[in-house]
């Protein structure tokens, strides 16, 4: 059976609320902790979003410190041969 969901009413239903700890480690920028983190990674996953709501995401990787932490909301990378969809 395949049933849509529609509201986070209706998603409850199935997944409870996240705990206290959870739902407070999300940050709108990147601390010195994320920076350590995003330096040391070998490996990224970059999603984007459309106007519609349809999304894409693909897989990233460089040795570790390829990804530039530039300020607490810019992150910069190289562009690599691939799909080229960056202008779709």
């Amino acid at each position: 059976m395949v049933r849509e969901l529609r509201t986070e009413a209706e998603l409850r239903e199935f997944v409870s609320e996240p705990s206290q700890a959870i739902a407070e480690k999300a940050i709108d920028h990147v601390d010195g902790a994320s920076a350590r983190f995003i330096a040391a990674s070998p490996f990224f996953l970059l999603a984007t979003a459309a106007a519609d709501g349809s999304c894409d995401v693909s897989p990233r990787g460089d040795p570790a410190d390829s990804v530039l932490v530039v300020d607490e909301r810019t992150l910069a990378f190289g562009d690599r041969k691939g799909n080229r969809r960056w202008a779709a």
